[in-house]
């Protein structure tokens, strides 16, 4: 998991873990499955190509597995950290590559949900930026939030606590885990 990553201050705790909804990588599993069981639909045939099509049977199945695995492990260590100190964010760009940027919640200006389309409204999903007191190239963006409304009013409540500042009576500091695993 993208949290061993993370190293996170001593008083630091963690108040909402966010991911991208599952439902978003399941279009690109899916092709990556159907890629991998391609071969076996021409497995006679490959092998009557002797050593070759064989080579070719496993060339197929083992790039479609390997697509698979690096889809859903993009999926699962793509990860937003919601602290009482910071948001965390990690970005797993390939096998052994990954991504991460921190935003102090005192230097959190403002949070945005956009939701484009009918099918983001309906099944709530959202892209959650982040904008900073900095400028903009300190921004942190997430695609495909689920509930993005209800993280933005948590990052909104701790970024407002963290500068000192009063709540309005709307918010309720709740812990969250959108984590569809």
């Amino acid at each position: 998991m993208a949290l061993e990553f993370v190293k996170f201050n001593p008083n630091e705790e963690i108040v909402g873990v966010v991911r991208q909804s599952s439902l978003l990588a399941w279009p690109r599993l899916a092709l990556a499955g159907l890629w991998f069981l391609l071969p076996f639909f021409f497995f006679f045939p490959l092998l009557s190509l002797g050593l070759s099509g064989f080579a070719i049977f496993l060339a197929l199945a083992a790039s479609g597995m390997y697509v698979a695995f690096r889809t859903w492990l993009r999926w699962r260590n793509t990860v937003l950290f919601i602290t009482n100190e910071r948001v965390i964010d990690v970005v797993q760009q390939g096998l052994f590559d990954h991504e991460i940027s921190d935003l102090a919640l005192q230097d959190v200006s403002d949070v945005r949900v956009e939701k484009k389309g009918w099918i983001a409204k309906r099944l709530d999903l959202g892209v959650l930026t982040l904008e900073t007191i900095k400028s903009s190239e300190f921004d942190l963006r997430m695609e495909g939030v689920s509930h993005s409304e209800r993280v933005r009013d948590l990052i909104l409540e701790l970024a407002l606590l963290s500068q000192g500042k009063t709540l309005p009576t709307e918010f309720s500091h709740e812990r969250i885990a959108y984590d569809e695993a």
